[in-house]
């Protein structure tokens, strides 16, 4: 399926992009995958959403994803670290990233290697999924990052979706741009996680023409290491 969806021109895929994915969320929901199987899943998810209409897109994505936010924001809520938990988290973040590094409906007319042409009634105008996801849940990798702030790894999970959000998203990142410096800024604070480098190395060279406020968040960021 991975290679189908990666590997197929988007208009060959169009015809079969509802029936593939009310499979995936059909087999996701009767919870029979194992953990690894249900992250490499997203990523074929996150392909086929890629040439969907975009208006059907949140239905989907409430479905499928919305779950593992839920599940994030109870965790932190209740400031539950315990194994269990940690390992729940560390799966769902997994999970997020995975779609995250997928899901990008401009993927049809920016790759050169594929068909330029985009799915039907799909407004240019309209924001990419992952951004509307961000908007929304931000807040919760925050408290998730606060309450695991010690753990390197949970950390660097985190760390990975967001680079992944940054990676599809590129210029389309900027509402969201000062809430992503902001969380770089307590990660450093409290440790040096090569991750969240990453990210802000890809914010300041990327991004160097935004708000003056969000460069200099981010120059302070540089400034702690």
């Amino acid at each position: 399926l991975k290679d189908l969806t990666s590997d197929c021109q988007p208009d060959q895929m169009i015809p079969f992009a509802e029936p593939l994915l009310e499979a995936c969320q059909r087999s996701l929901m009767k919870g029979h995958l194992a953990n690894p199987e249900s992250i490499r899943l997203m990523y074929s998810i996150g392909n086929i959403m890629s040439i969907e209409k975009k208006k059907k897109i949140p239905g989907y994505l409430d479905n499928i994803i919305s779950p593992c936010f839920k599940e994030l924001q109870m965790f932190a809520e209740q400031q539950n670290t315990t194994d269990s938990a940690r390992l729940s988290i560390m799966f769902c973040l997994n999970m997020i990233s995975t779609l995250f590094s997928s899901l990008n409906t401009n993927k049809t007319k920016n790759d050169k290697k594929r068909i330029t042409t985009m799915p039907i009634d799909q407004p240019a105008d309209q924001p990419q999924p992952i951004l509307m996801i961000l908007q929304r849940t931000m807040p919760i990798f925050k408290q998730v990052c606060d309450l695991f702030i010690n753990d390197v790894q949970v950390v660097e999970i985190l760390c990975k979706a967001i680079q992944q959000a940054l990676n599809n998203l590129i210029d389309d990142i900027k509402p969201i741009l000062n809430d992503i410096c902001m969380l770089i800024v307590s990660i450093f604070q409290n440790k040096c996680v090569p991750p969240a480098i990453d990210i802000a190395g890809s914010v300041s060279f990327a991004h160097l023409k935004v708000h003056q406020s969000q460069i200099i968040v981010i120059l302070v960021c540089f400034d702690v290491l």
